[in-house]
């Protein structure tokens, strides 16, 4: 051929020489194009459709001898050049021509000619069509239930039908996955594909298809549950916050989305689960529980689990101090005493704090269901105390009480016993503090 693309001859004779060297064909364009050759030096290529028609002006591919030229399988003789066309469809080489696969024909002056004559141009398949084999349920199938597929397809196409059993009939056709294919009657179908590109690098890619069905279900869905926090997060397996139930059922033939769960929290009304408002077991008791069972498409029922002793106790002991009142205690010993109430899990211990220091336990006296403390101190005279009661029940909640008291003047007031004069030094504190000075002498 020439530089414009027309064939000077279609075959010749590859005349006497010592070497020729052939490199792996590489693709450089993203269509076909012809290699043509000017008579000198300069090596040229054509972009070419497929009626032979020049696309566009000659681009120049390579500037060498035309005795050695490294992109394309050539050879040259008489001042004329044989080209094989590029497809690029090739993959012949991921590496630069230089660094391809090179074969030598080593041939002496005297050699006989070598002839070489083109073939026919083929024709690109730009569409296929795949069909499955029969599908058949078997016993106990009910109804067809859906089509899935996941493919590829950048620039092709990929259509999806669904036939009959023996592929002569067009049962769903042009349908995507997802598709709810319920309205089927038949029992046995095929599936089939479709692929349509236009050139090589648009072929479109499936990965897998599936239909799914529902057949005969005699057995009972089964159910599992999930407490939130998993754990009891009090002491001794009691929770102090409200306990979230989530449930999740399975079936060997429903799906998840045609089972519905059923439950009730300590005998009240039965209600349906739903995962986006879980229940929440919120009472307190030592004997909380949760009755739950699940319903498949079928109308299989699983026998109703029972999840019970669910102990939670969010309340706090309620605390109060008897003895001593807030205000002003006399010399000598006091009695510090009050009640505890705790109704769900008892009370576990009582702490006295005095002056911001803890009393030994022992030191306390407690009834024997722990609902009464006493524990006594000596006062002194000028001196303020600050008594604390914490009573903890078993589920490790805490309630609290306090009291200020303060023992007052002993001898001067004894003395004046005149209330005027106290009511003044309550009321005026650097006097009070004068008189503590005389009454200390």
């Amino acid at each position: 051929m020439d530089k414009f693309g027309n064939v000077v001859y279609d075959n010749f004779i590859v005349q006497p020489g010592s070497q020729y060297i052939r490199t792996d064909v590489k693709p450089y364009l993203n269509t076909l194009f012809f290699v043509s050759f000017d008579g000198g030096s300069d090596l040229w290529g054509c972009l070419v459709s497929s009626d032979g028609a020049v696309q566009t002006e000659a681009h120049m591919l390579s500037d060498g001898s035309s005795q050695r030229v490294d992109w394309n399988n050539l050879a040259v003789g008489n001042g004329k050049i044989f080209a094989v066309w590029e497809d690029e469809r090739d993959q012949a080489s991921n590496y630069a021509d230089s660094f391809g696969s090179v074969w030598h024909i080593y041939k002496s002056t005297g050699s006989p000619d070598v002839t070489y004559n083109f073939g026919d141009e083929k024709q690109i398949i730009v569409q296929a069509v795949v069909v499955s084999s029969v599908i058949t349920p078997g016993v106990g199938f009910l109804k067809w239930e859906e089509f899935d597929a996941e493919y590829s397809a950048p620039i092709g196409n990929i259509k999806f039908d669904i036939l009959n059993s023996q592929g002569t009939q067009v049962l769903m056709q042009n349908i995507n996955p997802g598709k709810d294919i319920s309205s089927i009657g038949q029992s046995a179908i095929r599936l089939r594909s479709t692929f349509t590109r236009s050139i090589p690098k648009d072929t479109p890619l499936l990965d897998w298809w599936k239909v799914t069905w529902i057949g005969s279900d005699n057995d009972p869905p089964w159910t599992e549950f999930e407490l939130i926090p998993a754990e009891p997060n009090g002491q001794n397996g009691w929770y102090t916050i409200n306990v979230e139930v989530h449930f999740d059922a399975h079936d060997d033939v429903s799906p998840p989305k045609e089972i519905i769960t059923y439950y009730k929290i300590n005998d009240g009304p039965q209600q349906i689960y739903n995962s986006q408002n879980p229940p929440k077991i919120s009472a307190d008791g030592a004997n909380n529980k949760i009755e739950y069972w699940s319903v498949d498409a079928a109308e299989n029922e699983e026998v109703h689990n029972v999840l019970q002793s669910i102990k939670i106790d969010k309340s706090s002991p309620t605390v109060v101090i008897s003895t001593p009142q807030w205000g002003r205690i006399s010399p000598g010993n006091v009695k510090v005493s009050g009640t505890v109430g705790e109704t769900v899990s008892g009370v576990d211990r009582v702490e006295i704090w005095f002056n911001g220091g803890k009393i030994n336990e022992d030191q306390i006296q407690l009834s024997a269901n722990k609902d009464y403390y006493e524990w006594h101190f000596t006062a002194s005279q000028w001196q303020q105390y600050d008594l604390e009661v914490w009573s903890y029940d078993k589920a490790g909640n805490v309630g609290k009480a306090y009291v200020t008291v303060s023992c007052p003047r002993a001898r001067l007031f004894n003395a004046l016993n005149n209330e005027f004069l106290e009511r003044l030094l309550h009321r005026f504190p650097l006097v009070e503090q004068l008189f503590s000075r005389l009454s200390s002498i």
